[in-house]
Order: structure tokens, then C-alpha cells, then sequence
């Protein structure tokens, strides 16, 4: 079964993170300078972490995790560390004691609607959400409107997010706003684990997995 031991022990050394969708598009140039955009699939959470200095001992740990999971056999729980918490909101501490659910998902398939939120809570353009959809899929997705204020219920309008919410969503779900996470794969041939003398290097791929 994933889960987070792997991003924790990341996260505890990380240098640096790219966090983005990779859209599965494919591009090709017209003679008369256009561009063309082909896209072959919804949307998939993709991120490249680099551990650059890390104790052997932990660096130790790290691999022992990724070889409990078969390299890229396994998977884990991973979150943006850029943006772990709502920006208004950044250690969590205000949402700890709420029980957040999708209040409607909207009939666009790009928004939705919050209820179970501290009375006035607000997200901003850059929160990440996630809940848990058909029983096992993770789902995780990036607030887009500028701002989502809870009204005196804890309940919000519906607002748009990204990427597009994938079918088996429904009210009731349960949401995280506190590290969100997607389910990953590590990328055949990204692992690259080095030592030299006392440290050693780090560095990964993992793209989201929707099974």
C-alpha cells in the first residue's frame, strides 16, 4: 500500500522541487509558423526532486524506502512542499479540527464546492485540495479562482480548479487541505542515488498514477 514515509524523509533534505501538471501534449510546426498542440491525455501531476547534501545515514533511509517499493514498481503519497498548507493558513493549524467535504461538484467538471470549513476559512489561487474518489483514487487539484471565503456555515460557492475533476467524484467526499497528496511512480531510470565520502546525492522523477 503507498504511503508518505518516502516524501517525509524527502522533504526533510530537500533542496529543490518542480511541481507540475504534465499535460500529455505533443507539438508540430507549420510552414507558416504555427504551432499545433496535440493532447493525448488528461492531465498528470509530475515532480522532480533533488536531494543534493544529505547524511549517509539518512540518504541510507531514503534508499531502503525506495527499495521496500521495488523502485518504480511501488508507488507513494506525494505533495507540492512549495505549498503544503493553504497560503492563508500556513501551518494548517486553523483547518486541524474540521472535517472538510465536497459540498456539489459542478457540471462543468472544473469546479466545486466546499462545506465543513471554519466559518470565514479562505483559500487562495495556488491551494491545492485533495480528497480521495471511487473508493482508492487520489485525487488532487490547485484552487484557481483568486479567493474562496467560507460563509457562515463553513460552506463556499462552487469555484474552479485544475486539473479537470476526473469522474467517481462526489459530495460527501472527504477533503485535505493539510499536504494533499497524489498518488506517484518513481520514473524507470530517473533514481539517481550517489556517494561521496560523508554525503551523498539524490535525485528522482515521479509522475502521478490514477488507477
Amino acid at each position: 500500500m503507498p504511503d508518505t514515509a518516502l516524501m517525509t524523509l524527502l522533504e526533510q533534505r530537500l533542496a529543490s522541487i518542480t511541481f507540475a501538471p504534465n499535460f500529455g501534449q505533443e507539438t508540430s510546426g507549420q510552414a507558416g509558423g504555427q504551432i499545433r498542440v496535440r493532447t493525448s491525455r488528461a492531465p498528470l501531476w509530475h515532480m522532480k526532486i533533488n536531494v543534493p547534501i544529505a547524511y549517509r545515514e539518512e540518504a541510507q533511509a531514503i534508499k531502503a524506502v525506495i527499495g521496500s517499493m521495488g523502485g518504480s514498481v511501488g508507488t507513494f503519497y506525494g505533495w507540492d512542499t512549495d505549498r503544503p498548507y493553504p497560503f492563508a493558513d500556513p501551518e494548517g493549524a486553523a483547518i486541524a479540527a474540521s472535517t472538510v467535504q465536497i459540498k456539489s461538484v459542478g457540471s462543468n467538471g472544473i469546479s466545486l464546492a466546499l462545506k465543513g470549513l471554519p466559518v470565514g476559512y479562505v483559500l487562495t489561487r495556488g491551494d491545492y485540495l485533495g480528497f480521495t474518489y471511487s473508493t482508492t483514487k487520489k485525487a488532487l487539484h490547485q484552487v484557481v479562482a483568486a479567493t474562496v471565503t467560507a460563509d457562515g456555515s463553513g460552506e463556499t460557492a462552487e469555484f474552479e480548479v485544475h486539473p479537470a475533476i476526473r469522474q467517481g467524484a462526489a459530495a460527501n467526499d472527504a477533503v485535505s487541505l493539510s499536504k494533499p497528496v497524489a498518488e506517484f511512480r518513481i520514473v524507470p531510470g530517473s533514481y539517481n542515488p550517489e556517494t561521496a565520502g560523508l554525503y551523498s546525492r539524490l535525485s528522482l522523477e515521479a509522475m502521478q498514477v490514477v488507477t
